[in-house]
């Protein structure tokens, strides 16, 4: 079979103008797309930075106590500011990578990708519209996201009113590395430029190039994208929008979760079903490194700050507890994959032949097991350094059954109720729904966190204090916070697993029904 090529050094009007009559073809005459709706997107986003991102930005700006920062922000160099924006900004762009690898910026539509791209016009012509606007939208919200930052800073005088232009450029450069770095997240995905090679009429091999609608192994990345890697992305994303906007959450996860790549040789030994069921867990987070490891660093960061804000020797800012929770819990969730898919599962014959709330207690074992080693060494550390008090480690400890609560729940949450999806709730509701346990559990570990933190600070200071100063009401006021605390944190960890175990009944029920 022969097939023809245009000749990669011939020019690309002649592409330019083919791809132009296909597209009023498809339009119907008409024009596809307008850069009026684009720029009143970028209006409606300008409109809700100014009228929420400004304020908000002031508001969390005051939270954290704006004295150090104006110190820090008038005490910095050029070098270290650099370097923290590096810092961030690689950040971003590992991010934006992985989200690349499931769902990059180029996914047109499935009859596109058949009638258009896999036509033999040039692969960078065709598919060059969504790349543009892909970096557009990343340039304007970076740009956007630096104005709002820098605007609260100089209306809190931290900074001069020149940082502006300077956070709009920074934004803007943002935009741009994280746009590249999700591009090529996508050509780096499974299928991405591996496409056959075509074949000359003397049955000789040559690269597909850039012509016959085929994709190349060099040159710009969007002529690396085959058709079937669109297909894929294409029919992903589809299915996560649908699977979102019916509030399936499983279908959600499957469709961008992918098959595991390493660790295909290990196997699970005989033992007890508990046992089993743990080393089940383990073997997926071993098959799974990136997610081990996220899930390691977020409970170590996460850990580390909430140690901070319970027995820092100086005061911590109410903003490490605000973050150190919600990093904490979200590494603890995503080392309780095996808890999330037995809820994925529910209803299906347990093989070990024990019930699902056993099995879900040996799900939650690896979890609390990675989280107190965590808490352990980050509460350690900081220890050693002097900047906590001993005493914090229990507390932070068992802040981790709240968390578990939360896995709970969230792995055995179900489809969306059916009065979510009524006109008069729509997708508001559904992202209500969506984020109510996490919501909750984040409220009651900041609740537990500050009750904790008045515990330890009475107990160091009764431990401080003089025998001729009243050591013995000292010790009276201690015992008193120590037992608020204590009260307050079974309440809400029992409650909180309570719920969880509850929606796990109510699952395996529904599909026994």
């Amino acid at each position: 079979m022969v097939t023809q090529q245009r000749h990669p050094s011939g020019p690309l009007s002649s592409d330019a103008v083919r791809l132009g009559r296909v597209r009023e073809v498809l339009a119907r005459g008409g024009q596809r797309g307008s850069w009026q709706g684009v720029g009143y997107a970028v209006y409606v986003a300008a409109l809700f930075g100014l009228a929420w991102g400004l304020p908000l930005a002031q508001q969390a700006l005051r939270a954290v106590d704006p004295g150090p920062l104006r110190a820090a922000a008038q005490g910095s160099s050029p070098v270290a500011v650099t370097a923290w924006f590096a810092g961030i900004v690689a950040t971003l762009a590992a991010l934006a990578w992985l989200v690349g690898r499931v769902r990059g910026p180029i996914a047109p539509d499935l009859s596109y990708i058949d009638l258009v791209v896999a036509s033999p016009l040039d692969r960078l012509l065709t598919v060059r519209p969504w790349w543009r606007l892909a970096l557009f939208g990343s340039v304007v919200a970076g740009t956007l996201l630096g104005l709002v930052l820098t605007g609260a800073m100089a209306f809190l005088d931290l900074a001069g009113v020149g940082v502006l232009a300077a956070g709009a450029l920074a934004g803007a450069s943002a935009g741009v590395a994280v746009a590249w770095a999700w591009l090529l997240g996508q050509t780096s995905a499974r299928g991405a430029g591996r496409s056959p090679l075509a074949v000359r009429s003397g049955g000789q091999p040559v690269s597909a190039g850039f012509g016959a609608g085929r994709s190349g192994t060099g040159g710009h990345p969007l002529r690396r994208l085959t058709v079937p890697a669109l297909h894929d992305q294409a029919i992903t994303s589809r299915t996560m929008g649908g699977a979102a906007l019916m509030g399936d959450l499983r279908g959600a996860r499957l469709a961008a979760g992918g098959r595991p790549m390493t660790g295909r040789a290990l196997r699970l030994r005989p033992d007890r079903a508990f046992q089993v069921i743990v080393r089940r867990d383990v073997i997926g987070l071993r098959r799974n490194p990136i997610r081990l490891v996220t899930a390691m660093l977020a409970m170590l960061l996460g850990s580390g700050l909430l140690c901070l804000r319970v027995g820092g020797v100086a005061a911590a800012p109410l903003w490490t507890s605000l973050l150190g929770a919600l990093v904490g819990s979200a590494g603890l969730l995503g080392a309780a994959e095996g808890l999330r898919l037995q809820g994925d599962n529910t209803g299906t014959p347990a093989l070990l032949g024990i019930p699902p709330r056993h099995e879900a207690i040996a799900h939650l074992a690896l979890p609390a097991l990675l989280y107190a080693v965590n808490v352990t060494f980050a509460g350690g550390a900081l220890a050693l350094a002097g900047l906590i008090s001993p005493e914090a480690l229990p507390w932070v400890t068992a802040l981790g059954g709240i968390m578990l609560g939360q896995a709970l729940i969230g792995a055995f949450r179900g489809l969306a109720p059916v009065p979510v999806f009524s006109p008069r709730m729509g997708i508001p509701a559904l992202i209500g729904w969506a984020v109510a346990p996490g919501l909750f559990a984040w409220l009651a570990l900041l609740i537990c966190v500050e009750r904790a933190r008045a515990a330890v600070q009475a107990v160091v200071g009764g431990a401080a204090a003089e025998p001729a100063s009243g050591a013995a009401a000292h010790a009276v006021v201690s015992l008193d916070a120590v037992a608020g605390a204590l009260s307050l944190l079974g309440a809400l960890t029992v409650g909180m697993l309570g719920w969880g175990f509850h929606r796990q009944q109510v699952q395996t029920d529904a599909h026994r029904g």
